[in-house]
């Protein structure tokens, strides 16, 4: 009496599962490169928003205050990139 064969004997199968394999590994590079875009975004908000503090510390007597509170959030955000990077 023979064994049966598994899925993975199944040619059909192996085919299969290298078409969902390769289509893993597509959308992995497409989560990969969403990242980097949205990173990309994320530092130039960023530095926009560092830019228009300085302006605002000039215009502003509250300025330092404003400026303090960026750069605190810089540090964090410094650390998450360097986590995630």
């Amino acid at each position: 009496m023979a064994a049966p064969l598994g899925p993975l004997s199944d040619p059909g199968a192996e085919k299969s599962l290298l078409e969902i394999n390769q289509d893993l590994q597509s959308q992995l590079e497409k989560s990969k490169q969403d990242f980097r875009d949205l990173k990309e975004k994320f530092l130039i908000s960023e530095a926009t928003a560092y830019s228009l503090a300085n302006q605002l510390q000039k215009y502003s007597k509250g300025g330092y205050f404003t400026l303090s509170l960026l750069r605190m959030g810089k540090l964090k955000t410094n650390r998450l990139a360097t986590s995630t990077g």
